[in-house]
């Protein structure tokens, strides 16, 4: 099980970048992740994080990957697509 620190570090990231959503989260057991939900009037984002991402670096290292990734940027330029966020960076899934 992800630490609740940690989750929270990515829940506070979209919160600030995605003002006015919703953002939900629960674990993805089939892809041994974690996944987030960010929900607004027209659009739903898909952030999925790899647990091994988690299980690797520190709340604070959570923040500034997030932050270098640009993880906000990629979630809206890929729409309602999936994200997966790993130790190696971000892919948009269809």
């Amino acid at each position: 099980m992800v630490h609740a620190e940690k989750i929270a570090v990515v829940s506070s990231y979209l919160g600030r970048h995605f003002p006015g959503c919703l953002v939900s989260d629960g674990d993805d057991l089939n892809r041994h992740a974690h996944r987030f939900r960010i929900h607004d009037k027209v659009t739903a984002h898909l952030l999925t994080v790899a647990k091994e991402f988690f299980e690797d670096h520190s709340a604070s290292q959570i923040s500034a990957a997030l932050e270098l990734a640009n993880v906000a940027e990629v979630l809206r330029n890929a729409g309602v697509a999936h994200v997966l966020l790993t130790n190696h960076g971000t892919c948009i899934e269809p």
